[in-house]
């Protein structure tokens, strides 16, 4: 009966440290080509809405080119790192807040519609006690390690619907990865308020958009280095037949 006790006052302290919004450190790994590790911090502002802020480093985009007859292609990767990602569960929207070149977009987004596999799996990460759960995200199976005792719907990047907080997850051919690093069971003092605000008042486009946008500012961006280049060179164009390149994203016809 004692033990009973001590675990129900324990389960009620997890509870209570994790009431108010808090904050959860990641460092994102993408392997395409080469890996890019990039620093994310979720903030849980409350028990519907999020945060997943990059945190400022020095990446640089990566450009792989090839030769071929019909002249110098480029592959390209269709997403940037995204800077903001702002989640709703009340207006079951997502708002990206990302840039072209040095121009602002919203991207909106609705929430996925995940569907989860909660297994018999699992592990300690970091002294917290998880369990395993599937899903298939955008054309990718996904492996995720939830704890139950930070009780959150919300997630690092795009992820929700679990009953507790997501430490890692990872995609079945380790092509992005996601851990957390640092949890912060403080209320948050910072003020996202104007940050958020920002990004609801800004103008949306659709995925659809902003894939077309993004495509015209990468062979604009070739069509200036072609300029550049000594005469008799093959231009540069984007090859839109790239066996090798791999998007993290897939997205359904009807999602666009």
């Amino acid at each position: 009966m004692k033990n009973y006790i001590i675990l129900i006052i324990t389960s009620l302290i997890n509870l209570i440290g994790f009431s108010q919004s808090f904050t959860v450190s990641y460092t994102q790994s993408l392997n395409i080509n080469e890996t890019v590790k990039t620093d994310f911090i979720l903030t849980i502002i409350d028990k519907k809405k999020s945060l997943y802020q990059e945190v400022p480093n020095n990446n640089k985009e990566n450009v792989n080119e090839i030769s071929s007859e019909k002249g110098t292609t480029m592959n390209y990767f269709i997403e940037s790192v995204s800077y903001d990602i702002y989640t709703n569960l009340d207006s079951k929207k997502i708002l990206i807040n990302d840039y072209i070149g040095e121009k602002n977009y919203i991207i909106e987004e609705n929430l996925y519609p995940f569907t989860w596999e909660i297994t018999s799996e699992t592990k300690k990460i970091s002294n917290y006690n998880c369990i395993k759960a599937k899903t298939k995200f955008r054309g990718r199976q996904y492996e995720i390690w939830f704890t139950e005792e930070i009780p959150t719907q919300l997630g690092p990047w795009k992820m929700n619907g679990l009953p507790g907080l997501i430490l890692e997850l990872y995609d079945k051919d380790r092509l992005i990865i996601i851990r957390a690093t640092k949890i912060n069971k403080e209320e948050v003092h910072v003020n996202k308020q104007n940050i958020i605000e920002r990004i609801e008042k800004g103008k949306k486009i659709s995925i659809k958009e902003y894939k077309k946008l993004y495509k015209e500012h990468t062979q604009e961006l070739f069509n200036q280095m072609s300029a550049k280049m000594p005469a008799g060179f093959p231009p540069l164009v984007i090859d839109e037949e790239c066996e090798d390149c791999q998007s993290i994203e897939i997205y359904e016809e009807w999602e666009e």
